[in-house]
């Protein structure tokens, strides 16, 4: 915790925007493909393997699996559970 400064804080907002959507937000036209190895790399970008679409998925974390999801909180709030 040293390297911390747990008296600044920030937030960052995320948003998802479908190929719809994403010339009225953005002003360009939408990629025509998903982003594949040669697109990251023309951008400069690192490209990793498991990026790649041919790869197995990584097996799950079982530290993950044990967290509730916020459904499982709703369902425990309101005694359903």
């Amino acid at each position: 915790m040293e390297h911390w400064d747990l008296t600044q804080s920030s937030r960052c907002f995320v948003h998802l925007a479908n190929s719809a959507s994403w010339k009225q937000i953005t002003g360009d036209a939408p990629p025509a493909t998903p982003v594949d190895v040669h697109a990251y790399r023309r951008a400069g970008l690192p490209w990793f393997d498991y990026y790649d679409e041919r790869q197995t998925a990584v097996e799950g974390s079982g530290i993950l699996r044990k967290l509730k999801s916020i459904v499982d909180f709703g369902k425990v709030r309101e005694g359903t559970f």
